[in-house]
């Protein structure tokens, strides 16, 4: 039986594996929109438990749009947003488009490219540096006295208007939708202490993290956000938007029946796919796609990761190359680095699983890291003919798998 992976934007893999070695083909469930723009014209004109958004502004009202990272279709998005406020009392000057870390000023791509000129060149446009002190404001203390800090804009605004994408709730490193907005609008030392691998790792911290997040989201006087539930690649399936809590409801159960894939067993092999454009293939996708691949691998059995990946591997990665077996793991987690989380979760697969990586990186990069190097997707269907059972998951970055008997 031939299965065709995507991978990447446009890369493909082809697999023949027997009918009665296939054990789960998870692939996302649902239609893609046709027209994001016009779903998000949609979702904010008649929002959950909210009213219309064209009536939440009034003449001179500073507004800040926080767009979070790997946002699908970000352009679309906030060009129905900007749509809907200029229905109402909005300005186009007093609009701030506020970019998370991950988009970069300056390139050919902006989020307000999609808006008629006249009112694009109103409209501002600027990126959070978590490390540049000037640009953040402090709010106040949180419950446990650390200091809160936001992008100086959104906490200054009048309207703040959070934009990201829903996860399932137990995915890696998710704190709920208000982490759309902190850490991710904060200072560097917060987000630190929230990607740190403990936080991530431990479910009792992750749910100190959520909590820390709701409290300063809810001090920041936020009570509706924009929230985007993706599809395979950079597709988007569904948009939400009103009252906080009702959307977040509403989005973890579209989430649930889009991305949790109900299995009756582990298998031998997990080929997991990392699709859509070079915003994608990051290490903290390879980190979720990892997490959930070893939740549907035997153990000792191996794991294929399917990526575009080209970005080197930061200062923890690079740790498992010289670093002492035993004291890895101690040694990642007093690392002050980005990539905490992913080489965390890669010495805990190792453990479990044979780890393969198909990606744009070299030979070299990949077997320091106690990854089997893939040089191209015909070896993957030669190692698929290895094992007797089989799970493919597809957009492994966003998917769960749940083990049923």
């Amino acid at each position: 039986m031939s299965r065709i992976l995507r991978y990447g934007e446009q890369l493909e893999l082809s697999l023949d594996i027997e009918a009665d070695r296939l054990s789960a083909d998870c692939e996302v469930r649902g239609q893609p929109l046709a027209d994001p723009a016009a779903a998000v014209v949609a979702a904010t004109s008649e929002p959950i438990e909210f009213p219309s958004l064209a009536q939440a502004t009034i003449p001179g009202d500073q507004i800040a749009i926080a767009l979070d990272f790997e946002v699908p279709h970000a352009e679309s998005i906030i060009a129905g947003i900007i749509e809907v406020l200029l229905q109402g009392a909005a300005e186009p000057e007093m609009i701030t488009v506020v970019c998370a870390p991950g988009y970069v000023a300056g390139g050919d791509w902006s989020p307000t490219q999609a808006l008629p000129e006249d009112i694009r060149e109103k409209v501002v446009v600027e990126y959070h540096d978590p490390a540049e002190k000037a640009n953040l404001a402090f709010l106040g203390p949180a419950q446990d006295d650390s200091p809160i800090y936001f992008n100086r804009r959104v906490c200054e605004a009048d309207v703040i208007l959070p934009v990201s994408v829903t996860r399932l709730a137990d995915s890696l490193g998710y704190v709920g939708i208000h982490g759309g907005l902190y850490p991710t609008f904060s200072d560097d030392d917060t987000q630190t202490r929230f990607y740190s691998a403990k936080s991530v790792a431990d479910a009792e911290q992750t749910a100190r993290r959520r909590r820390e997040a709701q409290q300063a989201v809810w001090q920041l006087g936020v009570q509706f956000t924009i929230q985007v539930i993706p599809g395979a690649g950079n597709s988007i399936l569904h948009v939400l938007a009103g009252d906080c809590e009702s959307v977040a409801a509403e989005g973890e159960r579209l989430s649930r029946g889009a991305w949790l894939h109900r299995v009756a067993g582990r298998a031998s092999l997990v080929v997991a796919t990392i699709e859509g454009g070079p915003e994608k293939q990051t290490w903290e996708n390879f980190a979720r796609a990892l997490h959930a691949a070893s939740g549907m691998v035997e153990v000792d059995g191996a794991i294929v990761l399917c990526s575009e990946l080209e970005c080197p591997p930061g200062p923890a990665l690079q740790r498992l190359a010289v670093g002492d077996e035993d004291q890895l793991y101690n040694d990642i987690q007093g690392l002050q680095a980005n990539d905490v989380v992913a080489a965390s979760t890669l010495l805990i697969a190792r453990e479990q699983a044979r780890v393969y990586l198909l990606s744009r990186l070299d030979s070299d990069t990949v077997e320091e890291l106690g990854i089997g190097y893939v040089s191209e997707p015909t070896e993957v269907a030669r190692l698929s003919q290895r094992h007797e059972t089989c799970i493919l998951l597809r957009n492994a970055h966003r998917a769960l798998g749940k083990i049923v008997s």
